[in-house]
């Protein structure tokens, strides 16, 4: 049976690392909705300042396989070479690019689809995935913000709302 071209991509000229468009496509999914949760996170970029570290730690778990500290020098540089108009910092690439490399290394999880179950499913996981990543960003802010460990967040809101607006603009 033969492969359609376009089915997959390759990182090198002899074809002899490849990721398949639907792999890319979901893992671009995913950090689309994901990438706002991440610990390294910076307010005020875009997703497509994210994007080419994503796609460099997704494909590169594919080109070097298991040992991420041998490869990442050459990930670094293929970062620099497709970066385009990425707003990030070296450091913010590199643990972007590590969040991919792991998260590529991770099983993937079957679909409802592929459970027999209905597609319906798959768009709450979706959504519960992007709340809980809102809730850590959410965290983060207020952890940075040097609230107690003890005053709940919504104490806080209600008590210091001005405060609080201030905090995520």
């Amino acid at each position: 049976m033969a492969t359609n071209p376009l089915d997959t991509w390759s990182l090198e000229e002899d074809d002899s690392v490849t990721v398949s468009l639907e792999d890319a496509l979901s893992h671009d999914e995913y950090w689309a909705r994901a990438y706002r949760g991440q610990s390294y996170y910076r307010a005020g970029l875009d997703y497509e300042d994210y994007a080419p570290a994503y796609c460099v730690g997704y494909t590169g778990r594919a080109q070097y396989g298991d040992d991420f500290e041998h490869a990442e020098k050459s990930m670094v540089a293929n970062w620099l070479r497709i970066k385009g108009d990425s707003r990030l910092g070296l450091d913010e690439a590199r643990a972007a690019i590590r969040a991919a490399w792991d998260h590529a290394a991770a099983p993937a999880a079957a679909t409802a689809k592929q459970r027999g179950l209905p597609s319906w499913l798959d768009e709450m996981v979706h959504a519960a995935e992007g709340l809980v990543a809102a809730g850590q960003h959410l965290l983060q802010g207020i952890q940075e913000a040097g609230l107690p460990r003890d005053q709940p967040a919504a104490r806080f809101v209600q008590r210091e709302p001005r405060r609080a607006v201030d905090l995520w603009k």
